[in-house]
């Protein structure tokens, strides 16, 4: 018994140590405003609450069960946290491939509402300048089979994680032209999605105002994209450090010289996206962004 206690403090001891060296992905940041939102939950949990059809539950009255469920965290004490990284990375797309590279090398510390989405540049622009309000408005989601997931048409924008085709064959389009689901456990699995969708848009927008250093990565994107997209970043967070690091692959080709005119953005070639396939070259561009040695 008593080795087994003495096991048990020396793994303790050595968790305790290491832990501000290990990136945290936490549950929950906050309640969210809008009542109908939950976040991640145990499949008992979820269970109950299709069970007991309770989708549109109030979130002040269920309050101390939702906390214990979820064990929230106050998003001041993640805030906390991130203040004192050297620097945070926030993926912009165009697809999965930033967020799996930067997950391979420990440079994915937090989500962000952009990590898994397919976005058009247009899409992506227009995101921006309007807050993300209405990515998952059931009003701008549409049943299409010509791309992964839910495609949101106001912002041109596939949801492709969030709806692959397991789910999406549950949704169809109503008479009034958008989205909807009868299924009472889609239902629930929908309003989870709102939930972490929310907190990763309050994560985005609060950590620019750290004073830390953010990399924002743009995947298949062309110069003439890059410094509109740059100018974008600067009118709508004059006051924040903001570092465009733009990546292509061996499709996109440009002169040099046309990147050499936007010095403020960083911009890499590698010969093919996935992290999987080209992880040498990653590895290089995350060396000469000085975010590993």
């Amino acid at each position: 018994m008593k080795k087994i206690v003495l096991l048990f403090l020396i793994v303790a001891q050595f968790v305790a140590l290491n832990a501000t060296n290990v990136p945290v992905e936490l549950t929950e940041v906050d309640l969210p405003e809008n009542p109908c939102l939950f976040g991640d939950c145990s499949d008992a949990f979820h269970e109950e609450m299709v069970a007991q059809d309770i989708v549109h539950f109030d979130l002040k009255q269920n309050r101390k069960k939702v906390e214990q469920e979820f064990g929230l965290s106050n998003i001041e004490q993640e805030l906390e946290l991130l203040s004192k990284e050297p620097f945070i990375n926030i993926s912009l797309g165009w697809n999965c491939y930033v967020a799996l590279g930067l997950n391979t090398f420990g440079l994915r510390i937090r989500s962000f509402p952009l990590d898994w989405n397919r976005t058009s540049f247009s899409g992506l622009c227009n995101l921006i300048e309007n807050n993300l309000e209405g990515i998952l408005e059931l009003k701008n989601l549409d049943v299409r089979w010509d791309g992964p997931g839910l495609y949101n048409k106001y912002y041109d924008c596939w949801l492709a994680h969030d709806f692959h085709d397991k789910y999406k064959q549950l949704w169809k389009n109503n008479s009034q032209g958008y989205a909807e689901t009868k299924n009472p456990e889609e239902i629930a699995r929908y309003y989870k999605v709102c939930a972490y969708y929310e907190r990763r848009i309050a994560r985005f927008f609060k950590v620019l105002t750290l004073g830390v250093p953010v990399y924002m990565f743009r995947y298949k994107i062309s110069s003439h994209e890059a410094k509109e997209l740059s100018s974008l970043l600067k009118k709508k967070f004059p006051n924040i450090s903001i570092t465009l690091v733009c990546i292509n692959d061996l499709n996109v080709r440009e002169p040099i010289v046309n990147w050499q005119k936007i010095p403020e953005v960083k911009h890499f070639t590698l010969s093919h996206p996935d992290v999987a396939v080209s992880r040498n070259e990653w590895r290089n561009m995350f060396m000469k962004l000085g975010m590993i040695v």
